[in-house]
This record gives structure tokens, sequence and C-alpha cells, in this order.
């Protein structure tokens, strides 16, 4: 999955969709999905430590004493709620090597071997698609990709749109509610910096109660990873509305930012994609899935 659809006004009748990507995000979704930590102290000072010591985090990431601005790093351990160790004083830090934090592996080979791990399920479902499968007592109003197994990723203008949260997710049951499971909502996390008006980072995690076992039926989609490259060639729903039964993909092709922006009249941020399709697109505003055309 390279993406979820952020708007189209017409359906795609001659104008191009945009989409949001997912990779943009992915060090956002990583801290969401990672185990729950303990209160250990974050910060720590070891004066025995100076400038081009070698160092070690307690989470047995081993690193040397840099100059604080010469350590990008360092801001992401902060951004994850790790622990920070300064040497000596508060201008030189222990610059990570490596990331080995068990937690963060563990969510980071998740990604990473995705798509090893499912792809003997993903070949035979990748022409599939999902859509919204009502029973009689409950309406699930938004779309959402499976993106670990206890990650959901979907779209925070339609989460946050409703009166109320939603407490369950229906995994599964394409066609038929024979194959779906419901499983209970721990929480839902939209994007900090979120914004209504102008639909900027609208993107929201799910986190589920409990894990799902992957399946035929039931398995995480792949994240594309590439932060600077996009799939030359992607695949986008055909249908315009929530229906049963068409499955059809149509191929889809990125424009360049300044073209997009001059065409519809707005400004595109960095995490954002714009597709377009020879004749016409789908991108219909409850955020059908945009994915790789060809994988392997």
């Amino acid at each position: 999955i390279d993406g979820i659809n952020l708007l189209g006004r017409d359906c795609g009748y001659g104008e191009p969709a945009v989409g949001i990507r997912l990779s943009a995000h992915k060090a956002w979704l990583e801290s969401l999905l990672l185990p729950r930590r303990d209160n250990a102290t974050l910060v720590h000072i070891d004066t025995d430590q100076e400038l081009g010591d070698e160092c070690e985090y307690a989470d047995g990431t081993k690193g040397t004493c840099t100059a604080e601005p010469s350590c990008p790093d360092i801001n992401a351990r902060l951004q994850n709620n790790q622990q920070v160790i300064f040497c000596g004083n508060r201008n030189v830090v222990c610059c990570p090597n490596k990331a080995t934090d068990p937690r963060m592996m563990a969510i980071e080979n998740e990604f990473n071997q995705c798509e090893e791990r499912y792809r003997h399920l993903r070949t035979d479902q990748q022409n599939g698609s999902s859509h919204a499968v009502n029973d009689r007592n409950t309406t699930y109003g938004c779309f959402g990709y499976l993106i670990s197994t206890r990650g959901v990723v979907a779209s925070a203008s339609c989460l946050s749109e409703r009166a109320d949260l939603p407490n369950i997710v229906q995994i599964g049951g394409i066609d038929s509610l024979d194959n779906s499971r419901v499983v209970p909502i721990e929480k839902v996390i939209i994007h900090p910096d979120y914004k209504k008006e102008t639909l900027e980072h609208n993107i929201a995690i799910v986190k589920l109660e409990s894990t799902v076992d992957p399946s035929e039926n039931v398995f995480p989609t792949c994240l594309w990873q590439n932060i600077t490259h996009s799939p030359t060639h992607l695949k986008g729903p055909k249908i315009c509305f929530s229906h049963i039964g068409n499955k059809r993909f149509y191929d889809i092709y990125q424009m360049y930012q300044n073209d997009c922006e001059t065409y519809l009249n707005r400004s595109m941020a960095d995490s954002e994609a714009c597709m377009f399709r020879k004749r016409w697109t789908c991108a219909s505003y409850y955020n059908p899935i945009l994915k790789e055309a060809s994988p392997k």
C-alpha cells in the first residue's frame, strides 16, 4: 500500500485524484504501534562520559558521544519517547550507531519482512478489493487497512466527523460476512497535525485490543516505505460508491506536484501525491486503497 485517497471532487472525470503518502508518516506509525513502554527515566546525564567516548543505552543501542547538532538521529529517540543520554553535559549526546531497541525492531521487522512473510497469501488475493459490508445491527462507516497485526490505518477525516469514535473493527469478509471477524478497538489516534480545513495529515491509526492471526482471508498489507520515490505504476479502484461485487482496478500514474497544483488550484504537501488515469480515475472521499500495481 502506497497511500490512501484524500479527495477527488468529480470522481475523476477530468480531474486528478490526490492521495496521502503513508511512507511520509512511517515514524509516527511506528511510534504508535510499538508495544507499551515502562516508565523508565528518559533523560540521563553520564558525568563519566565525554566527547568521542563509546556509550550504550539500556535497550542495548550502542553509540558514540557526539556533539548534539551533529546527531540528527537523537531527534527520533526523543519523538519516540526513548531514553536520551548526555555525555558530561547537555551539548554532547550518546548518538546511536544503530537502533537495536527490541521493541522498535519488532514493528520495524514486521514492516520490512511483510512482503516475504505474506507473499503466498497476497498472490492469491491481489486482484480483490475491500468494501464495507454491513450486518443487520452494525454499520461500518469508514474504510481502513491492516498494516500490522494490530494496527489499522484510516483517514482522520472519516473517523473524526462522527459523533462517537468506533469501538470495533470488522476485518476480512470480502463479498461475504462468513470469513470476517470483529475485533474490539483499544484506541483511535488522530494525527496531531491533522487540519480539518485543508485535510493536511489526514491520517489516523486504529489500534486493536488484540493481534490478528494472518490467514488467507485476513493479512496485513505491506507498507510502501521508500520516502523519496513512489511506485511508477499504481492501481486504484474503479468504483466510486461502495457496492458489492466490483473488484476491478484501473492503472493510475503519478503527476508532477507543480502540474497538480496548477490543475487543482491548491497547494500540495510533501506527504501528498497526485494521481491520474488517461481516461478517468475514481478517488472517492472514503479513501479506497492506492496500491502498487505488480506486487511480487
